[in-house]
């Protein structure tokens, strides 16, 4: 017969070990792998995504609206950078930027770092403005041969205008509003403009005018959302926010509020 009691577990012993156990799950769950494991998650679910812009170009103004929406809709809130033309494509592709805000298409093939969002978010349109009177029929313009013969300017650093018009002899201006100007006194019988560029620049500065389109658009290209490569994780959900934003019809109804905000707005 066995006489031998078991010794008893230490009360403290059990208490130490229980301790032990809580201790191991705090360091474990503060080790570095870990926490900067949790530490990306919670910073890609609440990032603010700076986005460059170029302000001055109305349909990037325009963009911002469906772009903030779309951002939102994935969980982010955007920034806006706002900088020159050519300054914001170049800032966006040394990633300074999280993204561009619309661009044409292609233009990855020159910029690598920029991933177009496969859907198209608006369309640019390359349009002849003329003055329109009661007694006087302007003629057809629907290509850019239909200007033969007729004083054109363009507006500098427009480069599918100034390609368009290279043989026609075109003079070139700064602004819109110069251009519109020139126009309006008759001093020159075309000016080519985008075409909701123009149209906001009219309705601000030229509310009364006799200028308006010609004739069909000279250049239709759709423009895209750019983001940087290192944003690529976000590409997916951009692309199924925007599709849906597109297939639904939102995404024309928002840009065409944001035209009509724009244009509303006093004159600058």
């Amino acid at each position: 017969m066995n006489n031998t009691i078991p010794p008893r577990k230490s009360r403290f012993k059990t208490c130490f070990a229980a301790i032990g156990s809580i201790l191991w799950c705090v360091v474990f769950l503060s080790s570095p792998p870990f926490s900067m494991r949790a530490n990306a998650q919670e910073t890609a679910q609440t990032q603010t995504i700076v986005i460059c812009t170029n302000s001055a170009n109305s349909i990037h103004r325009i963009a911002t609206d469906f772009i903030r929406e779309a951002y939102r809709r994935i969980g982010h809130d955007v920034e806006f950078v706002e900088l020159l033309n050519r300054r914001s494509l170049i800032q966006a592709n040394d990633g300074a930027c999280d993204a561009e805000t619309v661009r044409i298409g292609g233009l990855d093939t020159t910029y690598k770092n920029l991933i177009p969002v496969p859907i198209p978010v608006t369309e640019l349109h390359g349009v002849a403005f003329m003055r329109h009177h009661d007694d006087t029929h302007p003629p057809e313009i629907n290509t850019w041969q239909d200007m033969q013969g007729l004083d054109i300017y363009v507006i500098h650093g427009e480069v599918y205008a100034e390609r368009g018009t290279a043989n026609l002899g075109a003079g070139s201006v700064g602004t819109y509003k110069q251009l519109f100007t020139m126009l309006e006194q008759g001093r020159i019988d075309v000016g080519i403009g985008i075409k909701h560029v123009g149209l906001i620049e009219l309705a601000q500065n030229f509310p009364n005018s006799s200028i308006h389109t010609h004739g069909a658009p000279l250049l239709s290209a759709p423009m895209y959302h750019y983001i940087h490569r290192k944003n690529r994780r976000l590409l997916k959900d951009l692309t199924q926010v925007l599709n849906a934003m597109a297939a639904s019809g939102e995404l024309e109804v928002i840009n065409a509020k944001a035209l009509n905000r724009l244009m509303a707005q006093p004159p600058n």
